[in-house]
């Protein structure tokens, strides 16, 4: 940037409209016209004062993403050297039907600047006040966007789910509006007050375990003994694209974000996040953060595989999975 002001102008809209496009790329939000173009119009006007040289940077800018689209297109999502991969152009198409579709249920949580964390880091820090969704968590995205895809016939056969709390609420709050019967498996040590919210959304609670992973294994039991359909809250790629939501709206909100960070239980909400984001921009960085005394993820890297770990104790009970 700071060898910028010594080219001309024409080299400069260039070099601007290359840094933007490289930075911002995304094969999903950046496909809708609008969009892309509202925001190419703001950083124009944020780099040039002069009309002409917006307009030549905007027109730069689309030309570079539209050669982008083509080449990452080729490099993304077509098999290589005989190898299966991840078809990212249905994959973003899914991440942003969720996104739609759990609007239907969720509050819009604008990002709050932390004056307070902003000066302890030097950085500029913003939260997501997903604590302010009507169930109390972000884990409804997820619930309700799953239940969604399913067919009426699944919805009949009624919902089991296995939870510490928040995707238990979730799942009792989104089957409630699709009418539909759930039953949530809770450990024992669960907080009163999340069993009594779930409880009002009209789910019968079942207290079983010491820890999430003891109620999971009783719940997939209890589903088969009954023919009922499983929700699982972080091992299904629609629970984990109904997270994934929570980073569309990062970007959209907060274009120059550098960095997420998101906390790690079970791996839904990090793995939706982290997908999406990287997905819409490769130079965000996505931190996970898990509790010392609960590190699923940590060991699960190091061993290049899940394990289970021996135990799980941690007062930030919606954190405390064994396994990821």
């Amino acid at each position: 940037w700071i060898e910028l002001p010594e080219l001309n102008d024409s080299h400069k809209i260039e070099a601007i409209s290359k840094r933007t496009t490289g930075i911002y790329f995304s094969p999903g939000i950046f496909e809708m016209d609008a969009m892309r173009q509202a925001f190419f119009k703001r950083q124009a006007k944020h780099f040039f004062d002069n009309e002409a040289e917006q307009q030549a940077y905007i027109e730069h800018a689309e030309k570079e993403y539209l050669e982008a689209t083509v080449t990452l297109k080729d490099i993304l999502f077509n098999s290589k050297n005989g190898t299966r991969q991840v078809n990212k152009d249905c994959l973003v198409e899914k991440f942003e039907e969720a996104s739609e579709i759990v609007k239907n249920v969720t509050l819009p949580t604008k990002l709050v600047y932390s004056e307070n964390l902003s000066q302890q880091t030097g950085g500029k820090v913003y939260l997501k006040p997903e604590n302010m969704q009507y169930t109390g968590a972000y884990k409804v995205r997820g619930a309700y966007y799953k239940i969604s895809t399913m067919s009426e016939e699944a919805r009949a056969k009624g919902l089991v789910a296995a939870s510490a709390g928040n995707h238990a609420q979730g799942v009792a709050y989104a089957a409630q509006k699709f009418g539909c019967k759930a039953t949530i498996v809770m450990p024992t040590v669960t907080p009163l007050i999340k069993v009594n919210r779930t409880k009002s959304y009209g789910a019968e609670v079942i207290l079983y375990g010491d820890v999430y992973d003891d109620s999971c294994a009783y719940a997939e039991k209890l589903a088969q003994e009954r023919g009922s359909t499983f929700v699982h809250p972080f091992d299904d790629l629609d629970i984990v694209a109904g997270q994934g939501s929570i980073a569309m709206e990062i970007v959209q909100e907060l274009p120059t974000v550098d960095y997420i960070l998101a906390p790690v239980g079970g791996g839904g909400l990090i793995t939706g996040v982290s997908t999406l984001a990287k997905m819409l921009n490769p130079k965000i960085k996505v931190i996970g953060v898990e509790p010392a005394a609960a590190p699923s993820m940590t060991m699960a890297l190091a061993s290049g595989e899940p394990v289970t770990l021996d135990s799980a104790n941690t007062i930030a009970d919606g954190t405390a999975v064994k396994r990821v």
